[in-house]
């Protein structure tokens, strides 16, 4: 009795993961493709006798009676659809078709990965033109991949023989994009900052590094930058305090050369007298 017990629960929890993982009707209900009406008909009536939730809620187990439920609601689609010959068919062609499609995304996912990794390789050799050639194709295939949208924005970054009004704003769209979809990604984060330093907005870079940082503390390009921009400001504010120095004691000297003027005048006036 317990080893009938064990291999009903077993059957309902491989029925249940089948469920889960939208497996089709023909693998649900563990019949062939070419299968009739009639073989349809046999393999559902025979699931049912075992697996119908009256049926299971005599164990006394609830998770396993929900199980059930829910696997005996898609057996009955699966059998609706099945056992009629029209319907059937139907179901088949379509099945076929989603089959087909999911192959092709595989294909565009893989060929999009295969000119990601040349385009790269392009760019180490400072091969940008042939880079961004690549990666603008990667791009196309698989737009939803920011990690491809950074790379193609690093062939304009740095490319030098583009104008920079145009190396900068084309730049910038591809890093933002890539930060958009996965911002989680630090070099993606440390790229703006790159962007930001360039174009002299120092406050947006810190923050831009501050958050390539947080999601990865040994960033040590990140940790590079931020520790020649607080060099760059800790100059700026010396030299800031040095031309302050110089305005003041140069203030000093005007208001101090007027006293002595002044007081050559009162003298010569006195003489007069």
């Amino acid at each position: 009795m317990a080893g009938e017990s064990d291999a009903l629960r077993r059957l309902i929890d491989e029925k249940f993961d089948l469920v889960k993982k939208n497996a089709d009707y023909y693998k649900i209900l563990g019949v062939p493709e070419d299968s009739d009406s009639a073989t349809v008909k046999k393999a559902y009536f025979k699931l049912v006798k075992q697996i119908h939730p009256d049926i299971i809620r005599r164990l006394n187990d609830e998770t396993l009676h929900q199980k059930s439920q829910q696997v005996f609601m898609v057996l009955n689609k699966a059998f609706q659809t099945l056992s009629d010959d029209a319907e059937r068919v139907g179901y088949r062609s379509s099945l076929h078709k989603s089959t087909k499609s999911q192959s092709k995304a595989i294909d565009k996912t893989q060929e999009a990965k295969a000119l990601y990794h040349k385009g790269k390789m392009f760019l180490d050799r400072r091969m940008y033109a042939d880079a961004r050639k690549a990666l603008e194709q990667a791009v196309e295939l698989d737009p939803k991949t920011g990690l491809y949208q950074l790379y193609l924005g690093f062939t304009w970054y740095y490319d030098p023989d583009i104008s920079d009004d145009i190396r900068m704003t084309r730049c910038r769209k591809y890093f933002e994009k890539a930060l958009e979809l996965d911002p989680e990604n630090p070099q993606a984060s440390y790229a703006m900052a790159l962007y930001y330093k360039s174009m002299g907005e120092y406050t947006m870079e810190y923050r831009a590094l501050q958050d390539a940082l947080r999601l990865d503390p040994d960033y040590l390009e990140a940790k590079r930058e931020l520790r020649l921009l607080s060099m760059r400001w800790k100059q700026n504010k010396s030299s800031l305090a040095s031309q302050w120095a110089d305005f003041v004691s140069g203030l000093k000297r005007f208001f101090s050369g007027s006293k002595k003027g002044n007081a050559s005048k009162s003298g010569k006036g006195k003489k007069k007298r």
